[in-house]
């Protein structure tokens, strides 16, 4: 039986992609160990029907350096730990586990993850420099490779000169949740204790922080009393937390503008389907956002939400023609009002059919190959 080694620089509760392919893999009859750096204390691996190897970081200093020497150290121990274990496989998620390939190589064939397109996402040019060469370096031991968005599949291929059949699209959508909820659950009721039935709920759910213009959709709402905004997720950056509570406050939106900590990726879909309006916003600051690979559309498209996002290529690529859709062409508050205004308006609603399941074999494959 294959066995395999997934690294993902993270913790595994949060990370609804790499939870996916772990249960296809297991559900394939593959053993598989991740290795993870992170891992809550009231969390416990008995939730999850593998073997789980938690590597926690030895510096605890906040810095890119140190975060590098974590990255190094982690590698590290993972290598010692492979010295001991026969696996056919070492699946990669993200670059910031691949800055060692070349020795993880003699342990199994590297299945680079590429959730995001890594050096083009930093902002810092001297990181963007650095990211690019450690990818340089590492990529040519890497024996397939995966990325979760066709337009950045042909960059990719591009970029590095490699034959665009050495990489799989294997795209970010959820797993099929039809038989998993029932449908008259409303999960802020039940998880927030939220009464008012008379209002819709608009809903955002990811990092809170200004790149993603969590003020610009609280602006937004605010003229529409019959809407409700939770907004979920973690926010390292304090200021821009408090800037928002104090726009909240002296707006007097305490009653229908919630702000809350991040939810297991478990219950991402329910809060989803109890929704009616999602905000999925990502600025266009570099070529990774351009071409997102967003989870969350998927998920609000199969669910029959009314969607509030950008107009890059590949989201315009499958929400052409959906009525319950609006595309922004500049994120600000006067294109968010008049989306929600449009959609509010709107009677007619599809749902899209792209789940997980329906290319859960393209992703076997990856590891059936000799």
């Amino acid at each position: 039986m294959d066995k395999i080694a997934i690294i993902l620089y993270g913790n595994i509760r949060y990370d609804g992609r790499v939870q996916k392919e772990i249960a296809s893999l297991k559900k394939k009859g593959k053993k598989v160990i991740l290795f993870c750096s992170d891992f809550d204390k009231d969390d416990s691996k008995e939730n999850y029907n593998f073997e789980i190897e938690v590597i926690k970081d030895r510096i605890n200093k906040r810095g890119a350096f140190y975060t590098f020497l974590n990255l190094i150290e982690f590698q590290k121990e993972i290598l010692k730990k492979l010295e001991n274990m026969k696996v056919q496989y070492i699946h990669c998620n993200d670059l910031n586990t691949l800055i060692m390939a070349k020795k993880l190589s003699k342990f199994g064939k590297i299945i680079y993850d590429a959730h995001e397109l890594f050096p083009e996402s930093q902002e810092n040019k001297i990181k963007r420099v650095i990211w690019n060469l450690i990818e340089k370096i590492n990529i040519k031991y890497a024996y397939r490779i995966i990325q979760p968005e066709h337009n950045r599949k042909k960059y990719f291929s591009k970029k590095h000169n490699i034959s665009i059949k050495k990489i799989a699209l294997i795209e970010n959508f959820p797993l099929n949740i039809k038989n998993t909820f029932k449908s008259e659950e409303n999960y802020f009721q039940k998880k927030f204790d939220y009464q008012d039935k008379n209002k819709k709920i608009a809903l955002y759910i990811g990092i809170i922080m200004p790149k993603r213009n969590i003020l610009e959709m609280i602006e937004g709402i605010k003229e529409f009393e019959n809407l409700t905004f939770f907004c979920i997720g973690k926010c390292s950056d304090r200021a821009y937390l408090e800037k928002l509570r104090k726009y909240i406050k002296e707006n007097k939106l305490d009653n229908r503008v919630f702000i809350k900590e991040a939810i297991p990726q478990k219950e991402v879909m329910l809060a989803t389907i109890s929704a009616d309006i999602s905000f999925i916003f990502y600025q266009n600051t570099n070529l990774n956002n351009y071409y997102c690979a967003s989870n969350k559309l998927y998920e609000c498209l199969n669910s029959g939400l009314k969607i509030i996002t950008n107009d890059y290529p590949g989201i315009l690529d499958v929400t052409r023609e959906i009525p319950n859709v609006y595309n922004v062409k500049e994120i600000n508050t006067d294109e968010i009002k008049r989306g929600i205004e449009i959609l509010l308006k709107e009677e007619k609603v599809i749902k899209t059919d792209y789940h997980w399941e329906n290319q859960e074999e393209e992703f076997i494959k990856i590891y059936s190959e000799n």
